[in-house]
């Protein structure tokens, strides 16, 4: 069974697609479950509920908290409410008592826990999609279970890294399997040239709205992929 932990929708202010077509691509490329984990925006239950109702692909509402670009992250899975605390000792109890489940995402990133093992996380995130020099830093350890994820920030960047597990047709029992160490990170990292389309489609983003630019009619950034040279909006 494939799984992505790690994904993020247009709810995150560096993503580009909503949700409806992140699950919809997950489901094309192969996937069987994945995690909606947008910045300091937590996917309800419910909702989560709804969509995997929908797609017949497994949902499993998640955060990834942290401030974008400052200070370390933290992946909570399957809780009900947005923490509270600052102390990751805390924040990490929290979401053991909600019944959830946590991983250090890109722990040898600038944004993650270089000393991981020195907490209780429940997972580590030990192949990450888009940042290869994490990857190469990281050690193969056998503390904590080590999951792999795409970090898709567009749709075009899902079914590259994944997570492969035993079949799990419940959230509560993938979570257990992954508490079992029963998976194991696989795939490899999202093309360089995917990684530009992003970057290049969200610079332009910034400098149209810097410039109060206003699209057409009937444009969203959420269907556009790139930008092209000479100034004009391409769609993928």
């Amino acid at each position: 069974m494939k799984i992505d932990l790690h994904t993020h929708t247009n709810n995150s202010n560096d993503a580009l697609h909503d949700i409806h077509l992140m699950i919809k691509y997950a489901k094309k490329v192969g996937l069987q479950a994945i995690a909606i984990t947008d910045h300091n925006k937590l996917l309800t239950e419910k909702k989560a509920r709804d969509l995997t109702k929908q797609y017949s692909i497994l949902v499993i509402p998640g955060i990834e908290l942290g401030k974008m670009g400052f200070l370390n992250h933290i992946i909570a899975l399957n809780i009900k409410k947005i923490p509270t605390q600052t102390d990751v000792n805390e924040i990490l109890q929290f979401i053991n008592d909600e019944g959830g489940f946590s991983i250090a995402p890109h722990p040898f990133s600038r944004i993650g826990y270089h000393n991981y093992q020195d907490y209780k996380f429940n997972a580590v995130e030990a192949k990450n999609g888009i940042n290869w020099i994490c990857n190469l830093r990281y050690k193969p350890q056998h503390k904590l279970p080590e999951v792999g994820n795409s970090d898709a920030h567009a749709a075009y960047m899902l079914g590259y890294t994944w997570t492969e597990i035993e079949h799990a047709d419940t959230i509560e029992r993938l979570l257990e399997t992954l508490r079992n160490r029963k998976c194991k990170p696989a795939g490899t990292t999202i093309p360089n040239h995917l990684i530009a389309r992003l970057t290049v489609t969200l610079g332009a983003r910034i400098i149209m709205k810097k410039y109060r630019q206003i699209p057409k009619v009937g444009f969203s950034y959420e269907d556009t992929f790139y930008f092209n040279y000479t100034g004009i909006w391409a769609r993928g």
